[in-house]
């Protein structure tokens, strides 16, 4: 165990977040030096976890800063194509990072590292470094930092207005820092338990599906699950290894669990358009035509069609095809219609050249 120094003065999320970190991992004695003075840094090396100050990134001697004129540091290839340099958290995470993650299999270990960076890590890095803000890869959506309820925004509300290097507005400034570092562990613990759950339940999902009937239907994927679970992100991951068709509609049990003979209630689920929430690829057949198609089996269709319930499996994959069935009518109509509506643009815009070409050729014969 170590103590840390870090820089005296305002503090911010990177070396509050990177003090939290070291702590969760038992390294941290609690002792905790706030400085600028190169002296006293100078005298600590090799001794403490030197964070966010003294102008050295050395891991071999626990240093950790990224504010020297030639740090050009980055955690893997996409955090600099998108610009992010590491702040002392990325710095940390980086060489301590792994540990929050094991034991365990090597491979999921390292997968799991470089994905809690992206979701967590990396904002805090962005932060610091000046990016305001980040394209979703998925949705394109652009997630904005400055918000005042962010976690940058948070850490920097600990803060005292006025900020002294000694006598009672550092002591101060030092009691705050401690309650920001203790936030931010109780934050980075749940955050990585709400992440490893997650993977773990991705993981699950995906060896569900890969046992799973996927039925191919009218040029598309139907999924058949015979055990609920979160299958949503793991089936469009998956849907991108089969490459043999468009994944459309979901058939799974109601209840959580397996399949129960005796209470055999099924779902039927829809599946959204890539970045349009809530527009479907294919809907479900409206309530009167589900009823008409299966009768007494029907549980309930949503008035907005993208889930519905029946008694038994058979019924839900017939409700689920014939969905898809007219569905696809559906889809072709309005491809055609599309079609239809270029052409008539096109023609219209070749008939005001031609009216102008016809124009100048008229006008060049007076």
């Amino acid at each position: 165990m170590f103590p840390i120094v870090t820089h005296s003065g305002k503090f911010h999320s990177d070396e509050v977040m990177a003090v939290a970190m070291i702590d969760l991992l038992g390294l941290w004695d609690g002792n905790i030096i706030r400085t600028r003075d190169m002296v006293i840094i100078a005298n600590q090396i090799g001794k403490a976890f030197i964070i966010d100050v003294g102008g050295v990134y050395n891991p071999e001697n626990l240093q950790f800063d990224h504010h020297q004129s030639t740090f050009n540091e980055y955690f893997n290839d996409k955090a600099e194509e998108l610009g992010i340099k590491m702040s002392s958290c990325g710095l940390i995470y980086l060489h301590l990072g792994a540990e929050l993650f094991g034991p365990g299999k090597a491979e999921v270990i390292e997968h799991r590292h470089l994905k809690f960076y992206k979701f967590y890590i990396q904002e805090i890095d962005a932060n610091d470094n000046g990016v305001s803000e980040l394209r979703d890869q998925y949705t394109g959506q652009v997630f904005r930092f400055n918000k005042r309820w962010n976690l940058n925004a948070m850490v920097g509300n600990w803060n005292s207005l006025s900020v002294a290097d000694s006598g009672p507005l550092a002591e101060e400034q030092d009691a705050r820092f401690y309650e920001a570092v203790n936030f931010c562990k109780i934050i980075l613990k749940r955050a990585l338990a709400h992440f490893i759950a997650q993977e773990e339940s991705y993981d699950s999902a995906i060896e569900i599906i890969k046992e799973s009937d996927i039925l191919h239907y009218q040029g598309t994927l139907l999924l058949v699950l015979d055990e609920k679970c979160d299958y949503y992100k793991a089936m469009q991951d998956y849907e991108q290894e089969l490459d043999e068709g468009e994944w459309v509609l979901s058939v799974l049990p109601r209840e959580d669990g397996k399949s129960d003979p005796v209470d055999d209630k099924w779902q039927i689920h829809t599946v959204d358009i890539p970045g349009k929430r809530f527009q479907h690829k294919v809907p479900i057949l409206k309530a009167e035509d589900a009823k008409e198609l299966v009768g007494d089996d029907l549980i309930f269709v949503h008035n907005n069609r993208f889930v519905a319930a029946t008694k038994n499996k058979e019924s839900a994959i017939l409700l689920a095809k014939k969905s898809i069935v007219e569905g696809c009518k559906i889809r072709e109509i309005e491809a055609t219609k599309e079609a239809l509506a270029k052409w008539r643009k096109m023609m219209g815009a070749a008939f005001v050249l031609g009216g102008i070409a016809l124009s100048m050729m008229i006008r060049s014969s007076t």
